[in-house]
């Protein structure tokens, strides 16, 4: 009996062996079949070529080339910048500041000091060189830092003192922010001052114009500086703020806020509405909620996509080049993204293309196939705001896909 299974046992090994060897021997008869190759495009963060759809082989490997869009405000330190291949791939960056090595900005409300770039004399928040621009080690980060004293304890509101790096003498100024529950509070000791709620409306013009109403009651002995309220942003080209209402104990306030973004802002922003209180004789900053302000809400227009065949055999077509067109009333980036409706296949993932003049233009050779009745896929557009717009067409008669050898 135990002989039997002995056998049994070699006779499957033996057979498993033997269908090895055959799959072995398939796949070697495959990639040596003479074929047309088929070129579809393809890229990484390096590079961009064609590759054949049946074998894998490829060609015409050629390291990127870049156009530079920029932020608002262009080519200075600090802004982000964006490069875009005619591929597709593309990748967001910050251009350097230059530290002196001694200068530093000073947020007295929270604090803290972050180093001070010696071109822009701004905050450092991103990345820099020291001393010279592009020369030397490239130092990367936010160097916010809080205050200390000179024993090295954080100096607070219930602590204040000269802080033991950048010389600031601080007093015993609250630092106050409003919470997601509307509560005034002071981040360093945890007292409340009262609460603030906002409401935004939003206009559907392209830069859009928002209207916020800050409706703001203070609490433990705290009172409004009546002229001290502010709009955060240089990203507005107007910013008209209205006292509304207010309590003749200055403890209750209405502010309205009528503000319109400039016309080259692409992005989202955070603002809120400022103020300054007193508190116990000493001035503090109340730093309002910040909430995210989109200048556009308008989704690109894709025109009807075309696929102009590269290679054909038997009436059908074994790969096409894909042509994406529309407009865009903003960004000077739009990305796009092909997929199979009924598989969600990526074919292409926010490929990047640049506007120019409000019109872009995309062009690559994914490997789509579609039979003889067709077969429907999606094509969605997004611009910098993450506004989308999508778009079904239908390919037919294109396979550029190896048949499949099986044994046996």
């Amino acid at each position: 009996m135990k002989r039997k299974e002995l056998i049994s046992k070699i006779i499957f090994v033996i057979a498993v062996i033997l269908f090895v060897v055959g799959l072995v021997q398939v796949k070697s008869i495959a990639s040596s079949v003479e074929h047309t190759h088929i070129w579809a495009s393809k890229y990484d963060k390096t590079n961009h070529w064609e590759y054949c759809t049946v074998c894998n082989q490829t060609r015409n490997v050629t390291k990127h080339s870049y156009t530079t869009t920029w932020d608002a405000g262009g080519d200075v330190c600090g802004n982000r910048y964006t490069n875009v291949c005619s591929c597709g791939y593309s990748y967001a960056d910050y251009k350097p500041h230059v530290w002196d090595g001694k200068s530093y900005s000073i947020w007295p409300n929270e604090k803290v000091h972050h180093k001070e770039c010696k071109v822009c004399k701004g905050v450092i928040k991103t990345s820099y060189y020291l001393n010279t621009y592009g020369q030397g080690q490239l130092y990367k980060g936010d160097t916010r830092e809080a205050c200390t004293l000179s024993n090295g304890t954080r100096i607070t509101c219930k602590n204040p003192g000269t802080c033991s790096i950048c010389g600031y003498v601080h007093n015993a100024q609250h630092n106050l922010s409003v919470n997601d529950k509307g509560s005034i509070y002071c981040t360093m000791c945890n007292d409340i001052f009262g609460s603030q709620s906002n409401q935004l409306t939003p206009d559907n013009n392209t830069p859009r114009t928002y209207t916020t109403v800050s409706t703001i009651k203070l609490t433990n002995g705290a009172t409004f500086n009546e002229s001290s309220f502010g709009f955060r942003g240089d990203w507005w080209e107007s910013a008209k703020i209205t006292i509304t209402s207010m309590n003749t104990a200055k403890t209750e306030a209405v502010v309205t806020v009528v503000s319109k973004f400039k016309s080259n802002i692409m992005n989202k922003m955070n603002s809120d509405v400022r103020f300054f209180v007193n508190i116990g004789g000493i001035g503090s900053q109340v730093i309002g909620w910040m909430y995210e302000y989109s200048p556009d809400s308008t989704a690109p227009v894709i025109n009807n996509p075309t696929l102009t065949p590269q290679a054909s055999s038997n009436g059908w077509a074994t790969i096409s080049q894909l042509k994406i067109t529309g407009t865009e009333n903003l960004s000077d980036i739009v990305y796009v993204t092909v997929k199979d409706k009924a598989t969600g296949k990526a074919y292409v993932t926010d490929a990047a293309t640049t506007v120019t003049n409000g019109s872009y233009t995309y062009t690559s050779t994914p490997a789509l196939e579609g039979d003889a009745s067709g077969r429907t896929y999606i094509v969605s557009v997004k611009d910098k705001l993450g506004n989308t717009a999508s778009k079904e067409f239908t390919v037919s008669k294109m396979d550029g896909s190896a048949p499949e050898l099986k044994s046996g």
